[in-house]
């Protein structure tokens, strides 16, 4: 090609510089630098000359009448160049980075990292990924580069937050697609804008634009860059100057300075590309119009700019976008061009960003390579596993965090460590899911080591005596326990009441025969019966508190007691545990190794009646714990004991298990959601549970739990604690500056039920007791003369009625008249049972008197409506005050009232829970008494209607938790 001389020139140039700004596509993925030659100076040969040839007479004058083909001007023939292809046979790797809160950053920090990962063997990806729900930056770059980069990154930003994070796609497969790639407009010494620092974050438009996506709108900003292998420097100083220092361009003289200018800072090769994402073009087509316009605004300088190229197949494109490779050749841009886009958006203002995500730190050497697992550290690339010794654990293991954070995962994970290890733990569960769980991963090998209790196993129960004591030790804390957790499950309690409970428990447990709740339920309602048991006890103190004290104590001191036993012993299926004398021995369990499980189902006993047998079983545990300070230290076997949902099995001594049980070789692992759940039941415990013990895992917490836990970690704040995502946990071992991250392990469920069967039948074969079809019958309780109390010196007339004995067991019709008497008499009733109506034609199942008033209560079981109609009707006949008729069958009940409608005004048709509620909640009168000769005036507070309705609601809802059978 043969062009006029300045032609020849230009095109020389333009033929060189084009490849430096970024306008050049290869048939292949290539190397991001763009071809290189070195530019000398401008020059083009001439035309070719032949000298050697010499013109004669003849050839002259033949050259007049021929055309002359010999070329004028000066000829160029374009460069060749060889183009690298990217030859790419390694990993990607994803380093996702967040900033703290309020981080500003500063351009000369960010300038130097690009510098000094542009010294990377690969390419480095720096991405922007933006939806309607977030923004987020991460870097990408080969596995060869990973921890030079990624120690470059910390080195340079120690407060950010870098997580490898699984390779996943850039784009949805699913939505439509559109890609830009991004090149220089003018010639490449033409330096972009570029700010002086970040005070105001030169994309703010194009960060603005991302902060309005909608729906399922997505947005990736794709910034491929590295350092040059060539010198361009010299050859671009050559290319904008004619050799004499001034510019090349007649028109352009301030080229040299302007390519001075970008020399200053080093080079970069670099590829720009912006994908959208949607179901509609037009929604494409908009947002990629508002980039483009952001991207060349904040480019723009007065002497260059960026364009946008839309002149490839996208399936070329796509290719490139997800690989991070280029069929374009990269532009040259200098560092502070190349950071004027790739910048950590720290100075951002949006809700989107994310930001502080989870902050890690390595583990203490204390917790490395133990055997006993509880997950795994990872920090700075290191995966580190972290568990704690045998010595360590029997300082008890707290694990707190909210629902859906798999604490039942890692329990499981614990719990199959220690079963496959051949170590004895027990496990409380209060729904049952979790032992459905643990029962597939249990060997073969420890099949008989498993003791299951599960209340619903209606056929082969564990018996379970709760008043069983084989110490001292034991005794003490039995009496203890128990009286405090009746106290806890029931709605009214007072000193009294503590009394009369600890002194019958203690009646049973100095007592040669022993006995069972149900037999402290008749000892409490049964003088005959109450005797009999004296007569065999061997504390001679106790005998005469209930000989001698217990008869001039009010009524009332008892009907509590009665409420609380008769909800929990309601259930045939509890009844059926506790009602035998025989009970597992739980101290030769713990010292033999055996795995107890129980299975506490909420829907099958009641939510409080689960919680209370739960209590009961860890206060045995406890119990047989301490039992052990009679064994040498060698011989105490550890034994874990594992409660999830901890604050429903609360025990009044469970704080002193936190800090004197470890010495008897026991280690607890209790896991809860929050400290509310604990502080609500015992503050003393809550602070007990934080100081004591020893290892405490916290997974995602709440606003309040997370600022006070964050107290005890050195390097974790209250943020930390509430930004942990399922799975991921905060931990500390003794000391607050013994905390780290961790990846918690867990174990999923498994739907192979592996020996499951086989232990069931080998636990209800060794442990469980064959209920016969009919239940045991004992005597019925006599409903003899009431207790007497000493009000008045005056003597009165008591009114006393013998009903005969059955020989059968006792029905629930006669056992809730002798309940309903009791109760009434505490409140200030005169009852009495199967009274005559005034005609002396029938009877009434109860009749209560007080201050002239007659309540007349009728109570159903089985009976049909037709004959409880007929009952109230006959009440209504004798002209009683109110009455009562108290029916369990709700479709009894709807049927009675459907019949009665309207209801008279006087008639109450409703449930024995209702009415023993009414006797505790009605309100009373001032009265006068005499007592020992002085007359005394007694004013009972009246309940205000929310405080009736309060205790009407809470009364209902214990007696109906246990009323399943």
């Amino acid at each position: 090609m043969f062009l006029s001389k300045p032609k020849a020139l230009v095109t020389q140039f333009y033929d060189w510089e084009i490849r430096g700004r970024g306008w050049m596509r290869a048939p292949e993925a290539v190397e991001l630098e763009p071809p290189f030659y070195p530019f000398f100076e401008h020059y083009v040969p001439e035309a070719y000359i032949d000298d050697g040839k010499r013109p004669t007479i003849l050839s002259t004058f033949a050259d007049l009448f021929r055309k002359n083909t010999t070329p004028k001007g000066y000829e160029y023939k374009p460069p060749e160049y060889d183009v690298f292809p990217f030859i790419d046979d390694v990993s990607l790797v994803t380093f996702s980075i967040v900033f703290p809160k309020h981080h500003k950053l500063r351009s000369e920090s960010m300038e130097h990292l690009l510098l000094m990962i542009s010294k990377s063997t690969y390419p480095t990806s720096f991405e922007v990924i933006a939806t309607a729900e977030y923004i987020k930056t991460q870097l990408v770059c080969r596995a060869g580069d990973k921890f030079y980069i990624y120690g470059q990154i910390k080195a340079l930003f120690p407060e950010c937050i870098v997580q490898e994070q699984p390779p996943e796609s850039l784009t949805e497969p699913d939505k439509l697609l559109n890609i830009v790639e991004y090149a220089l407009k003018e010639e490449f010494m033409r330096p972009l804008a570029t700010p002086k620092g970040y005070d105001h974050d030169p994309l703010l438009s194009f960060y603005a634009v991302l902060e309005q996506l909608q729906h399922e709108e997505r947005v990736v900003l794709q910034i491929l860059f590295s350092g040059l292998v060539n010198d361009w420097s010299k050859s671009i100083i050559n290319a904008v100057s004619d050799g004499h220092n001034t510019s090349f361009f007649i028109d352009a003289p301030e080229m040299p300075n302007l390519a001075k200018e970008k020399l200053t800072q080093p080079l970069f090769a670099v590829a720009i590309r912006v994908a959208v994402q949607d179901y509609h073009y037009d929604n494409i087509n908009r947002v990629q119009a508002l980039l483009n316009t952001a991207l060349c605004t904040a480019s723009a300088s007065n002497h260059n700019s960026l364009k946008a190229f839309e002149d490839a197949e996208l399936e070329d494109l796509l290719d490139d976008f997800e690989l991070r490779q280029t069929h374009r050749f990269g532009m040259l841009l200098n560092i502070k061009e190349l950071a004027t886009f790739a910048h950590f958006p720290t100075g951002i203002h949006s809700h989107k960003l994310v930001r502080d995500a989870k902050k890690t730190k390595g583990a203490p050497l204390s917790v490395v390579g133990h055997q006993y697992q509880l997950g795994v550290n990872i920090h700075q690339g290191k995966e580190v596993a972290v568990g704690i010794s045998p010595e360590q654990r029997l300082r008890h293991l707290h694990i707190i965090g909210a629902t859906g954070t798999r604490k039942s995962s890692m329990l499981l994970h614990l719990i199959n460590q220690d079963i496959a290890n051949g170590n004895g733990c027990a496990i409380l569960d209060p729904h049952g899911d979790l032992i459905e769980n643990i029962l597939p991963f249990i060997p073969k090998e420890r099949i008989k080591d498993v003791v299951l209790i599960d209340p619903n196993d209606r056929e082969h129960p564990v018996a379970f005596n709760i008043l069983s004591a084989h110490s001292e030790v034991e005794k003490e804390v039995l009496a203890s326990d128990l009286v405090a957790l009746f106290k806890r499950f029931s709605t009214s309690w007072g000193d009294q009441m503590n009394s009369v409970f600890a002194n019958a428990i203690i009646a049973f447990l100095d007592n040669t025969k022993g006995g069972t709740l149900l037999d402290l339920r008749r000892f409490l309602l049964e003088k005959d019966f109450r005797e009999q048991i004296l007569s065999t006890v061997t504390d001679p103190d106790i005998v005469y508190y209930w000989r001698k004290e217990f008869p001039l104590l009010k009524g009332g001191s008892i009907a509590p007691i009665l409420t609380r036993l008769d909800t929990f012993l309601r259930p045939k299926l509890i009844r059926n545990m506790v009602s035998q004398k025989k009970s597992l021995n739980f101290q030769a369990l713990m010292d033999s190794n055996k795995i107890i499980l129980v299975k506490l189902s909420e829907g099958m006993i009641g939510a409080e009646n689960s919680f209370l047998m739960g209590a009961f079983i860890v206060s045995k545990i406890q119990q047989s714990a301490m039992a052990r300070q009679a064994q040498e230290s060698a011989e105490r076997t550890p034994f874990y004991l594992y409660i999830d949902e901890f604050q429903h099995f609360i025990t009044p001594s469970m704080a002193n298990m936190l800090s004197g049980v470890r010495k008897y070789g026991l280690g607890l692992i209790l896991a809860h959601q929050d400290m509310a759940q604990v502080a609500k039941y015992d503050n003393e415990l809550a602070g007990a549970l934080l100081s004591n013990a020893g290892t405490r895992v916290c997974f995602r917490l709440g606003d309040t739990d997370a600022k006070r836990l964050a107290e005890g970690f050195a390097s974790f704040g209250a943020d930390d604690l509430q930004n942990l995502s399922p799975g991921e946990a905060i931990a500390r071992v003794n000391r607050s500056e013994d905390d780290f991250s961790l990846i918690a392990s867990s174990l999923r469920a498994t739907d192979d039920k592996g020996f499951a069967d086989e232990i069931i039948a080998h636990s209800r074969t060794t442990y469980g007791a064959t209920i016969p079809k009919e239940e045991p019958t004992f005597d019925e309780p006599k409903v003899t003369q009431s207790e007497p109390i000493v009000e008045d010196t005056q003597e009165q007339p008591t009114r006393q009625e013998e009903i005969p004995v059955p020989s059968k067991a006792p029905s629930q019709h006669r056992y809730h008249q002798v309940l309903i008497k009791k109760m009434a008499e505490a409140n200030g009733y005169r009852a009495t049972i199967e009274a005559p109506t005034p005609d002396g034609k029938g009877r009434v199942d109860v009749l209560l008197e007080k201050d002239g008033k007659i309540i007349a209560v009728e109570i159903s079981k089985s009976t049909e409506a037709t004959w409880e109609v007929h009952n109230i009707e006959k009440c209504l006949q004798a002209n009683y005050t109110k009455i009562f008729a108290c029916i369990d069958n709700t479709s009894t009940r709807k049927a009675v009232i459907q019949s009665l409608n309207p209801i008279p005004h006087n008639v109450q048709v409703d449930t024995v829970e209702s009415l023993l509620v009414f006797l505790q909640t009605v309100s009373k009168e001032k009265e006068e008494k005499r007592v020992k000769g002085y007359r005394v005036n007694v004013q009972h507070r009246t309940l205000t209607t929310d405080e009736q309705n309060t205790k009407r609601a809470i009364i209902e809802s214990i007696v109906k938790s246990g009323k399943k059978k």
